[in-house]
């Protein structure tokens, strides 16, 4: 996958399974201006999106 260029651009791949299982990968293209573009991931399990401490920002 590569990250699409830009201000405010965000690509994105999203695992979702049939029991709302899901897994985001989001990349930031431009990460306000930094060298390389910015991941952020996140999971929710069975559809429950209330509790929002799950993401990570993995550094190299």
């Amino acid at each position: 996958m590569q990250t699409a260029p830009g201000i405010g651009v965000i690509s994105s791949a999203v695992l979702m399974s049939d029991d709302l299982d899901e897994i985001d990968w989001e990349f930031s293209g431009n990460d306000f201006g930094q060298s390389t573009p910015t991941l952020q991931t996140n999971w929710f399990g069975k559809g429950i999106t209330g509790i929002w401490d799950r993401g990570t920002q993995p550094r190299e």
